[in-house]
C-alpha cells in the first residue's frame, strides 16, 4: 500500500497541492493524510475514490494497478452538462429518483409517442 502514498504524493506535488489542501478539500485531519503519504495508514475505499476524484486520476492507478493516470473524458453538450451538474448535487435520494424517471423516459421515447402516458380522466 505504500504504493498509493508515493503516487498521492507524486500528484500533489505536480499539481502544486499540499497535504493541508487534499486534507481540506475532503475533510480529513491532515495527520490521516501524512499517514497515507508516509505508509502508517491507508484510505477505506470511499476516501480512496474521493481522493482519486480530487486528485483527477483513478483508484487503479492510485492502488498501481494501471499506469494510466485518467481515463479520456468525453465531450458534453451544454444540456448534458447542466444535467451532470444537477445530479452531482443532489443527494443518494434524489439521484436514485433522477435514475429511475430517466429510464422511465427513456421506455417511452424508444417505444414510440403512443406510449407516453397523457392526463387521466377522472371516471374512465
Amino acid at each position: 500500500m505504500m504504493l498509493v502514498g508515493s503516487r498521492i504524493h507524486k500528484i500533489l506535488k505536480e499539481q502544486g497541492l499540499s497535504q493541508r489542501q487534499l486534507a481540506d478539500a475532503l475533510h480529513l485531519n491532515p495527520n490521516t493524510v501524512s499517514g497515507y503519504i508516509h505508509g502508517r495508514r491507508y484510505p477505506d475505499c470511499m476516501t480512496l475514490g474521493l481522493i482519486a476524484a480530487f486528485l483527477n486520476t483513478n483508484m487503479d492507478y492510485l492502488l498501481g494497478n494501471t499506469s494510466i493516470r485518467s481515463y479520456p473524458e468525453l465531450p458534453l453538450s451544454p444540456e448534458e452538462g447542466t444535467l451532470l451538474s444537477i445530479y452531482r448535487t443532489m443527494d443518494d435520494n434524489y439521484r436514485d429518483i433522477l435514475i429511475k424517471l430517466a429510464g422511465t423516459l427513456h421506455t417511452c421515447s424508444t417505444s414510440g409517442p403512443d406510449s407516453i402516458p397523457g392526463p387521466q380522466t377522472p371516471g374512465r
